[in-house]
């Protein structure tokens, strides 16, 4: 805005450099949202993820960014690199903003055109600006990158979740981190130690994650059905409200025999009878997940991490029932993801900080 009034003032016609890129943005946040469409196994969630590509087109964000996006992080991030791509190649060829005609597809019409100050196009023409074919063209493009961009970047960092394996060893490095900075320890203290916990810490085998995935499967085929079911009642939903309104004006002619042709259809609706027998696969579904399996996992590797991190004598009780809540946290990655189980609360977690905090030996 000020940069278009800046352009105004000093008589180069209102033609805005900067303007472009929020509209620009938009198509990169939106880009990621159909990449993830595009890799996810989670039903539900493309699901919902498909629900929202028109809003995004109409140029309405929020939905995206706060309903998805930002969640997944990876998601947010590829949408601001589409962006930065996208209209770093808009600066450069010159593209402009010029008339306001709306939000997302409709914001396209002002680009072929020339100011309200320069409807000739004259001052464009004098000071180098694109023609109006030109400019909106050129905007199109960019529009076009950073969609493809965002879906690209999106579809290759895009995972459901942190794996356990990666979660745990996060955790480890900051445990590293810790004891690196503990002056009370000489440098070959610190390097014994490390070493004997990089091998201890190592926890999740490869046995364990083929376990985590064979029950994630399960709960996605749960996820699936029920996805097929919310999907079979909104559509019957839809039609009931349709053909209840029918009903009603067929009572009203006292056209009985047409009301009860219509009451016939809603109860015998074959969507009825799809979702009763998807609703009885989902009770088998149900109880196919082996939650026993993974918390039997979690119960072993945290025993293990205890034990490792006891026999090093660096942490005080406190600290150390706190990182044991981080490690649950982390091992319990699978049932976070699909809101099984809640995430451990701040407060009973440990904070890792760059100040030291490894007790004195």
């Amino acid at each position: 805005m000020i940069q278009s009034l800046t352009s105004i003032a000093s008589g180069q016609g209102g033609y805005a450099i900067f303007s472009p890129g929020q509209s620009i943005s938009v198509y990169a946040q939106l880009g990621a949202l159909i990449g993830l469409i595009i890799v996810t196994k989670n039903k539900q969630l493309k699901r919902t993820a498909i629900s929202m590509v028109p809003v995004g087109f109409l140029g309405i964000t929020e939905p995206i960014i706060y309903g998805i996006n930002l969640q997944k992080k990876q998601l947010f991030l590829s949408g601001i690199l589409g962006a930065f791509i996208a209209g770093t190649f808009a600066g450069a060829v010159g593209v402009t903003g010029r008339v306001g005609t709306g939000l997302g597809i409709f914001e396209a019409i002002g680009f072929f055109q020339y100011t309200i100050y320069d409807p000739t196009g004259s001052i464009a023409q004098s000071t180098g600006q694109l023609s109006a074919l030109g400019n909106g063209l050129l905007y199109l493009a960019a529009c076009a990158i950073a969609l493809g961009t965002g879906i690209l970047f999106a579809a290759l960092s895009y995972k459901e979740r942190p794996s356990e394996k990666y979660a745990v060893k996060s955790i480890n490095k900051k445990i590293f981190n810790l004891i690196n900075k503990n002056e009370n320890l000489d440098i070959e203290e610190r390097k014994k130690i490390i070493k004997k916990l990089e091998k201890d810490l190592n926890v999740i085998s490869k046995e364990d994650e083929k376990q985590i995935k064979d029950v994630e499967k399960q709960i996605l085929d749960l996820i699936k059905i029920k996805s097929e079911i919310s999907a079979l009642e909104e559509k019957d939903s839809k039609v009931n409200t349709k053909l209840i309104l029918k009903g009603k004006k067929a009572i009203k002619k006292s056209n009985e025999e047409k009301a009860l042709e219509i009451y016939n259809i809603i109860e015998n609706s074959p969507r009825i009878k799809k979702i009763e027998m998807l609703s009885k696969e989902v009770s088998i579904a149900d109880k196919a997940i082996e939650i026993d399996k993974i918390n039997k996992i979690i119960d072993a590797k945290k025993e293990k991490i205890q034990k490792t991190l006891g026999e090093v004598k660096l942490f005080d009780k406190k600290d150390l029932t706190l990182m044991m809540n981080n490690y649950e946290e982390a091992l319990s990655s699978l049932f976070i993801a699909y809101k099984i189980k809640e995430p451990a609360k701040q407060e009973n977690k440990y904070i890792f900080k760059n100040k030291r905090q490894v007790k004195e030996v």
